[in-house]
């Protein structure tokens, strides 16, 4: 059985903008396994 999974991410962030791309970087290349 299959199913789509959908997740969201919410980053508080507050005059650190310089880290932003990185964290979105180790976010995006994460392995989930459900």
């Amino acid at each position: 059985m299959s199913a789509d999974v959908e997740i969201s991410v919410i980053i508080p962030i507050f005059n650190a903008e310089r880290y932003l791309g990185k964290c979105l970087d180790f976010i995006i290349n994460q392995l989930l396994k459900i």
